[in-house]
Order: structure tokens, then C-alpha cells, then sequence
């Protein structure tokens, strides 16, 4: 039965597990009362390897203070509590079994040193003690302590959080973390907060910032004017917002594919085929992708650092490059990116340093504001200095690949993003509704239908309703039709075209009902 059988009150207890031990009991039972209550303790107070029990609260004694010192060794502290007083730095607790707790108050402010193996403390960082702090320390055997809690009695300090202290690695869900700047209201500066794994950036007014990718159509989603473009000419737009240039004697095959890195956060990409092989690099050979940001959309980039992000796949292994240019292109600022191993998906960050876009070099309206340029091929017409920023465009004096040289080969990208800042945030997934206005300000098409009629003898050239776009264009677009078909009428024409909307016209053959169908496209591209 055990000792846990056994009465508080002396006289109560009569009998050890079955044993008499009763007034008057015979000798013999003392002798085996003695040898069962020895048996008893060495199982329930010795060898007691299973889980046990408290019945009532378990009271740790203080015990007297102890000095700070090198070694502050509480392990021989006389009380599972103790004060440490002083305010000498302490490197060690001195020696005690694996497994023995002490709770531990400073009454003074002095330094615990961290050590990965004898003082592991939280942060892996040392800890400045503050009078009444109070820390909880495990001893692993061998002189190594661990503290598992430790409790400020201010709460958390300047120190805690100080840039010194806050490191990526401690913010192991975090990616990266850039803290700066202040919160005061004062007329300083703006500062940013980036927070990589929440993707969300903080200004100083705690305000919360979307579409801080300048980039449209990053993830190559929307492509309202087809899925592949065989034979592309030069300067010809193929997914929403990115056009393809080239000056040479190769041809390629623009698409949209379901391509993508692994991460399966993308779906879709842009990509480039080799079909006629430009081997031989002319002196003005320009091939590249690029996609031109209105002059609304960087304003806020004078004086700033941006960065670019992607992922790219290319056939080619080596330097590339990518260049960043004004409408006049006497501004450009050529970078370079290198892929490691062909046909792989690769994931690319580029940062240019803020002071050097400025107001007197740039576009500030619904214009040409800044190109970004993804070369494939380049001539000598087109090199210039990497890493800075000078008048030339598109590729650096080293020997950038040539990816237009052989028959098949590809270049594919997809996750652009362009934002203000020196860090590279997750890229920013709009709305797929949100994404398609923003490039149906500068692209969208319609197929519509139109009919009405007049009195007999009233004439010809009749106009249609107005037809109201989608979303309000970039300027006044151009207007082209497709697929028509006339109903006693004919010559679909346009008058009254606005960034609003168009009204068709047409030449009406006799009185009575007419009517027409078409497709319109509406084009105010850069």
C-alpha cells in the first residue's frame, strides 16, 4: 500500500500493509513491521521512478543573499529563491545537478554574458539587469544554466529593441525587418516600416500603404490582347502593359504560359522563344521587354532608393541586364543580374540608391515617366557603364549573353515588382479586378451592338450611343474595329472620342431599323 496508507496520527497507525503493530502485538511483528516500513520508503521515497502527484501547494524557501560575482554560484544558494546583489558582470552560477531550479532577483543593475553553452539566455544576446528584474534559471549539469523566463520589471527597455538587438535571426518568421525613422508628428522626413513576411509597408503616421508595386501586370495575368504573338515586330505590346522591342534580324514568339517557379505563387508568365537566330550582335541590335511607368506613377521616386524584384528563367547562363530610362533617354541607369544555371527559375533583387532620379530629368504627367527594360540582345550602340547613372540604355560594356543566338532558346519572368525602398517585400497580390483597370486605363477592348431607326427620307450618317469605357483612359485613345457587321448600313467610323468613351457613326442605307456589331479596341499605351 505505501506510505501514502499511513495516518497523520500516531495512533492510528496499527498495522503496516497487513501487519500487526498494535499495542501488545506479538514480538516477531515488530521485526517484520520494520522490514516493510524500510521496503515501503525505498520504494515511494528512493526508486519512485513514475509520474507523482501533488496534494497541496509546493513552497520554494528563500534563501540568504548572494553577492554578484564572476561565478555567482547559486547553485549552492541555501533556498530555491534567492536576492544576487551587486554589480559585477556574472558569466557563470557555479556547479549543480542537470535539472535543479533556482528563481533569481537582481537588486541591481549589472550584465549576465551570454554563452551558447554555460549562460544560454533569451535572445541569445547578453541581459542588463535592472533592480527587481526577476529571471527563472535551469541548471543542465556540468556548470551550464539556461534561462527559460526572464521578467522586466519595467517592462521591455530601450536595449530590448534597440537595432543592435533586433536581428533577422531572432525574427526567424520574418524575412527581413528594417525599423527607422520616428512617430513623432515632427516635420522630419518620411521613414518607412517594412515588414517582409506580412508584406505590408508603415509610414511614420501608421498608415497603411497598397499598390506599392508600380509595376502592372507583374504576374503576367491579364493579357486582353491574346495569348502569343508570333513574328513580334518591333515596339509591339503583348500581355497587359509590357511590349516587346527589337532591332535585328531574329524573330521570337511572345506568350503567356503557365511557366512558373515552384513556389506556387504564381500561375502565369511572359515568355520570349527563340525562332530565327540572331547570332551575329550588330552594332544596333536592341532586343528586350520592357514595360513604361506614367509619369503619375514615380513622382514620388525623386530622391528615393527603389528596388526592383523578379523571377527569370533563361537559356542562357552569365551577366544580363536590366536598365531603368527616361522618355528622352538622356537618363538611364543600367544594372546587372547573373543567371546561374540555365532554364532555372531564379529569384532577382536590384536596388538603385535615392538621390539620383531628380525633377528637371524626368516626366511628371500622363506620360513617359520611367521604362523597365529586360534585355535579351544589345549591340555596341546600346552599352554603357553598369551602376551608374549616364546618358545610354540597355546593356553594360561586359559581355552580356546573348540569348537571341540559337533557335529555341527562352527568356521568361514573371513576379516584377518596383516599390520605393532598399528592401525587396513579398510581391504584391491585388485583386485580379483591381489589376485589370489598371490596365485597361492605357488597353481595353469590347464587342457591342447598336441599332435604332429613323424616319424614311431623313438621310444617312447616323450616330450610335455613346459607348463609355470601362475605366477612365491614360489620354485619348485611338480606336480600332474588328469583326463588323452591317444591318442596312455601313462605314463604322468614330467621332467624339474622349478618355471617357467614343460615339460610333455610321451611313444609314434606307429608312427603317439598322443595326451593327463590332469589336473596338481602345489603345493609350506609352
Amino acid at each position: 500500500m505505501g506510505i501514502s496508507s499511513y495516518s497523520a496520527t500516531p495512533s492510528s497507525n496499527t498495522a503496516i500493509n497487513g501487519i500487526n503493530i498494535s499495542e501488545g502485538c506479538p514480538p516477531s511483528g515488530i521485526n517484520d513491521a520494520i522490514r516493510q516500513l524500510m521496503a515501503d520508503l525505498a520504494t515511494d521515497c528512493v526508486n519512485k521512478n513514475t509520474a507523482q502527484s501533488l496534494a497541496a501547494q509546493l513552497n520554494f524557501a528563500q534563501g540568504a543573499n548572494i553577492a554578484s560575482a564572476t561565478t555567482t554560484d547559486i547553485g549552492a544558494a541555501t533556498g530555491n529563491f534567492v536576492n544576487v546583489t551587486g554589480t559585477t558582470t556574472i558569466t557563470g552560477f557555479g556547479t549543480i545537478a542537470a535539472g535543479a531550479w533556482r528563481i533569481v532577483k537582481f537588486t541591481e543593475a549589472l550584465t549576465l554574458t551570454y554563452n551558447a553553452t554555460s549562460l544560454i539566455l533569451p535572445g541569445a544576446a547578453n541581459i542588463t539587469t535592472a533592480a527587481g528584474d526577476i529571471g527563472a534559471f535551469i541548471s543542465l549539469g556540468s556548470g551550464n544554466w539556461q534561462c527559460t523566463k526572464y521578467t522586466r520589471i519595467g517592462g521591455i527597455s530601450t536595449a530590448d529593441i534597440a537595432n543592435s538587438a533586433v536581428t533577422n535571426a531572432k525574427m526567424a518568421n520574418m524575412a527581413a525587418l528594417t525599423l527607422s525613422g520616428n512617430n513623432t508628428g515632427s516635420s522630419a522626413a518620411r521613414q518607412d516600416l517594412t515588414v517582409n513576411q506580412s508584406a505590408i509597408m508603415l509610414v511614420a503616421n501608421n498608415s497603411f500603404i497598397p499598390f506599392r508595386n508600380r509595376i502592372i501586370n507583374g504576374k503576367m495575368d491579364i493579357s486582353q490582347r491574346g495569348a502569343s504573338f508570333a513574328a513580334v515586330p518591333n515596339n509591339t505590346y503583348t500581355l497587359d502593359r509590357w511590349a516587346y522591342f527589337q532591332i535585328g534580324t531574329g524573330v521570337s514568339t511572345v506568350s503567356q504560359q503557365a511557366d512558373v517557379p515552384s513556389n506556387n505563387e504564381f500561375q502565369t508568365s511572359l515568355r520570349v522563344a527563340v525562332t530565327t537566330a540572331d547570332a551575329v550582335q550588330d552594332a544596333s541590335d536592341r532586343y528586350l521587354v520592357q514595360q513604361i511607368i506614367e509619369g503619375y506613377g514615380i513622382r514620388d521616386l525623386i530622391g528615393r532608393t527603389f528596388t526592383l524584384s523578379f523571377w527569370v528563367r533563361s537559356a542562357k547562363t552569365g551577366v544580363h541586364c536590366a536598365a531603368f530610362r527616361n522618355s528622352g533617354l538622356d537618363r538611364s541607369y543600367v544594372a546587372e543580374y547573373t543567371i546561374n544555371s540555365a532554364n532555372t527559375w531564379e529569384y532577382k533583387t536590384i536596388t538603385v540608391s535615392g538621390g539620383v532620379i531628380t525633377a528637371g530629368t524626368w516626366d511628371w504627367n500622363v506620360g513617359f515617366g520611367l521604362g523597365v527594360s529586360f534585355s535579351l540582345m544589345g549591340g555596341s550602340t546600346f552599352r554603357t557603364t553598369a551602376g551608374a547613372w549616364q546618358t545610354g540604355n540597355f546593356l553594360t560594356t561586359a559581355n552580356q549573353v546573348n540569348v537571341m543566338d540559337t533557335i529555341g532558346n527562352i527568356f521568361a519572368i514573371t513576379g516584377v515588382q518596383l516599390e520605393v525602398g532598399a528592401v525587396a517585400t513579398p510581391f504584391e497580390h491585388r485583386p485580379f479586378g483591381a489589376e485589370l483597370a489598371l490596365c485597361q486605363r492605357y488597353y481595353s477592348t469590347a464587342t457591342l451592338r447598336s441599332n435604332t431607326s429613323y424616319t424614311t427620307g431623313s438621310g444617312p450618317g447616323y450616330l450610335g450611343p455613346h459607348n463609355a469605357f470601362k475605366v477612365s483612359m491614360r489620354s485619348t485613345p485611338s480606336i480600332g474595329f474588328s469583326g463588323i457587321s452591317y444591318n442596312n448600313c455601313s462605314a463604322l467610323i468614330t467621332s467624339t472620342i474622349t478618355t471617357e468613351g467614343f460615339a460610333p457613326s455610321v451611313s444609314v442605307s434606307a429608312g427603317g431599323n439598322w443595326s451593327y456589331d463590332y469589336t473596338f479596341t481602345a489603345t493609350a499605351e506609352l
